[in-house]
């Protein structure tokens, strides 16, 4: 039987690969998550360290309100954002094409840095 969400969270099960906290994350066929690479569509960030085979909370990529996101490099306050390898984000195109709906609102300055994100509307 189907059902709705409508809190925004939803506890999911990670595949055999641990996910860390913040970070994009996908779906599988199965409904298992692991984190987001490059182009791939992505549901949401996790909002805890998930464990391989473990279950954890992932804030619905449409959420109202802002994401905490891990960058992959230096990133400019404002700059709009890329998904790159590992869920993380990053304010350059490492090739895919491809802007993942969201603006940085802070300054990251190296790779693992957690910065606050909020929807790009255009």
């Amino acid at each position: 039987m189907a059902t709705e969400n409508t809190t925004g969270f939803k506890t999911f099960t990670a595949t055999g690969t641990a996910i860390a906290k913040n970070v994009r994350v996908k779906v599988d066929a199965s409904g298992e998550i692991s984190a987001a690479g490059v182009a791939e569509v992505w549901i949401g960030t996790t909002t805890e360290d998930i464990a391989a085979d473990g279950r954890g909370t992932v804030r619905l990529r449409e959420q109202s309100g802002t994401h905490m996101m891990t960058a992959s490099a230096a990133i400019t306050n404002g700059a709009e954002l890329w998904g790159t390898a590992s869920g993380k984000v990053d304010d350059a195109d490492p090739g895919s094409g491809a802007k993942i709906g969201f603006v940085a609102l802070e300054a990251a300055t190296a790779d693992g840095d957690i910065i606050e994100c909020a929807h790009a509307i255009n």
